[in-house]
């Protein structure tokens, strides 16, 4: 039978790998050269044309085979198959070795045909196994390598190894040999390629390569090699895999630019003859390129440099302009440099970030002399902006002494020693750590510093947070405005919150670290209070007064958060609150209803203040009316069914026999229910 009838044999008995086979074999074909025309014909590009017309040899010449006669076709194809699969393993081995860099290795400087190559281990290593892949595919033409039998199975033609031939022991020894370099040529590539500082390009094909591998090499491995060792009833169609992958590496050499270096995407013949100094840096602006000029100006940096841009422009005390302005994309003006010939010259820098697929990559700095333009004006605008940053750094520390607001005023050009007091409605809130005086005196000075600041610290957040400003510390005290009562609640339960993680963190001191929360909305005059030598911009007013005697009244009821009824009126949210009291604080003339937040509480205790509510209000009115009797029975009942976890219950217990004690001694001459404190 003629070659001619042979070729043709397989019209007439088509399966689905004959198919697929001659699918993946147009692709490679195809796909290999435009691969080779999109990289500039470099030597990596040279290599992976080699591979996808040997792997399209193979699949092609698989597609026959698949299909074939075992007794008349097969041997034919199988010799075709043998001019893609043997020199396709060297030329994969040389195409790893030459993107993983190894082939740049220190070695001597070798001519061949014209080709300059260094000649150490790794090329050493590729030509050795060339020269293997030839004498296999020459060997194995002479007919030492035919298969034993071909078998036929419903997916087409296996074919059982000869494993008792010389040759075969040769060609399966070298198949995996290769396989297991390759995966070794590949991890290195993929080490290399995520390194700090690597193109995005490089990364992106390491992924490709890597990924797609791991699951088409390891596929061909075992349909190819392993199941045809065990005589499986398999064919050995994992050359569409291994083609599928060589497909996968063309793709990524096409699409992420192999090859191509990092100089000739910007534009290397710009970058060489420009005029003025240019560097290319990476993400953490490390020095990766530089240009001619930039060498003239700078000097040249050696060979394994790690030099930031920041690195250039020291400072005459040998200080470093920080890093962060150099992240931000534009012009930076007037750096001054110490020149190799030790004159200082000036510089505007330019930066522009350079993308790769909208990810950045890159940035790259242009240097301007500005030195012989340089005159007075420049001179003086550089030390105001000098100046300029001075009061700024300043202002911010002023801003931690004083009050934000006013530090905006003075940024703004305004005088704050000139404000006009103003009346106005405001929300005040005043704190304070409970029984701080005994806790000072288990302290050091500098312990009890560093407690008050931890502690400040976590309230001062808080309050920050809900847009309020922190008038003044006053001791272990601290004074807050708001401009509405939610902000200012909200932020007094978060105190509350924070207290505890403080208390279950802080080994400063032994003891429970306990506050008491006090706000009252009402009118205050704000302005300046002092003398013309030392003034507080600052609130003052009935409201401020009765806002500070309701923190004092937290001791009383053993309650970490007291509002007023003007609070709750302004609230327009839900929260849990109940109500405590009827009181004549000292200072004022007219009484006030208090009430309870307890949003921060546990689930038992809320569930008990809510439960206790109604009846604490009519244990109330009946103290109000001054039937003291059965609102001590009240109270002592919800005592019984609670226990003693609600203070304000055991407080109503002691004021209320006190106060019916006076009334049975003839001393409780008038009773509103409303109880007058004399003291603060």
């Amino acid at each position: 039978m003629t070659h001619t009838l042979i070729a043709l044999q397989w019209f007439t008995q088509v399966n689905i790998f004959t198919t697929l086979s001659l699918i993946i074999a147009v692709m490679a074909f195809c796909i290999g050269f435009y691969a080779f025309g999109k990289t500039q014909k470099t030597k990596g590009s040279v290599l992976m044309l080699g591979l996808c017309v040997t792997i399209g040899i193979w699949v092609f010449a698989s597609a026959f085979i698949f299909s074939a006669d075992p007794e008349d076709s097969v041997w034919f194809w199988y010799y075709i198959q043998s001019f893609g699969f043997i020199p396709m393993w060297p030329i994969l081995i040389h195409f790893f070795t030459v993107i993983s860099g190894l082939d740049q290795m220190p070695g001597r400087k070798t001519a061949i045909a014209g080709v300059e190559f260094n000649l150490n281990f790794p090329n050493i290593s590729v030509i050795v196994q060339y020269a293997i892949a030839i004498a296999l595919h020459l060997w194995i033409l002479a007919g030492a390598g035919e298969p034993a039998a071909y078998v036929p199975t419903p997916l087409g033609l296996r074919d059982t190894p000869a494993m008792d031939k010389l040759c075969v022991q040769i060609f399966v020894f070298m198949t995996l040999f290769w396989y297991f370099e390759g995966t070794l040529l590949v991890i290195i590539f993929w080490k290399k390629s995520h390194k700090k500082n690597v193109s995005v390009d490089m990364r992106k094909q390491s992924e490709v390569i890597t990924i797609t591998g791991i699951g088409f090499g390891g596929v061909t491995l075992v349909l190819n090699i392993i199941l045809p060792i065990f005589e499986l009833p398999i064919p050995a169609f994992g050359s569409l895999f291994i083609g599928m992958w060589i497909m996968c590496i063309a793709y990524a050499v096409a699409r992420y630019n192999l090859g191509a270096k990092d100089e000739q995407i910007i534009g290397q013949k710009a970058f060489d003859l420009s005029e003025e100094p240019m560097v290319v840096t990476d993400k953490e602006l490390n020095i990766l390129f530089f240009n001619r000029s930039f060498t003239k100006n700078f000097g040249a940096l050696p060979a394994n440099h790690t030099r930031k841009v920041p690195d250039l422009f020291p400072n005459e005390e040998g200080e470093y302009p920080e890093e962060d302005q150099f992240h931000k994309e534009g012009f930076i003006a007037a750096l001054s440099v110490p020149g190799w010939d030790g004159i200082r010259r000036f510089y505007n820098v330019q930066s522009s970030y350079i993308y790769n697929r909208r990810e950045l990559d890159r940035i790259l700095f242009i240097f301007s002399d500005i030195t012989e333009i340089t005159n007075q004006k420049q001179i003086l605008e550089y030390l105001v902006d000098e100046r300029t940053a001075e009061i700024n750094r300043q202002l911010v520390i002023t801003e931690k002494y004083t009050r934000p607001s006013l530090v905006q005023v003075i940024q703004a050009g305004g005088d704050p020693t000139n404000f006009e007091p103003a009346n106005r409605n405001m929300v005040i809130m005043f704190a304070d750590i409970r029984d701080f005086t005994l806790v000072s005196e288990k302290l050091s000075s500098s312990d009890t510093v560093r407690l008050l600041n931890s502690y400040f610290t976590c309230m001062n957040e808080c309050i920050v947070q809900e847009k309020g400003e922190i008038d003044k510390l006053i001791g272990d005290g601290i004074m807050a405005l708001f401009e509405n009562s939610d902000s200012a609640v909200h932020a007094a339960i978060n105190m509350i919150y924070k207290l505890q993680n403080f208390n279950a963190s802080q080994c400063i001191v032994d003891s429970i670290i306990r506050n008491g929360i006090g706000i009252n909305y009402g009118p205050v005059t704000r302005g300046n209070i002092g003398s013309k030598d030392k003034l507080d911009y600052t609130v003052i007013g009935d409201s401020v007064n009765a806002a500070s005697r309701f923190e004092s009244l937290t001791k009383r009821y053993r309650l970490p958060i007291v509002i007023s009824e003007d609070v709750v009126g302004q609230l327009r949210h839900n929260y849990k609150i109940r109500f405590i009291d009827n009181v004549l604080v000292k200072g004022r003339a007219v009484p006030t209803k208090l009430y309870e937040v307890f949003d921060y509480n546990n689930t038992e205790m809320i569930d008990i203040k809510l439960g206790t509510k109604n009846r604490l209000e009519e244990a109330f009115a009946a103290y109000a009316e001054g039937n003291f009797t059965f609102a001590l029975e009240l109270y002592q009942e919800l005592e019984r069914q609670n226990g003693q976890k609600d203070p304000l219950i055991q407080f109503y217990i002691h004021r209320t026999q006190e106060l019916d004690a006076l009334q049975k001694l003839g001393k409780l001459e008038s009773w509103n229910g409303i109880y007058q404190f004399v003291e603060k």
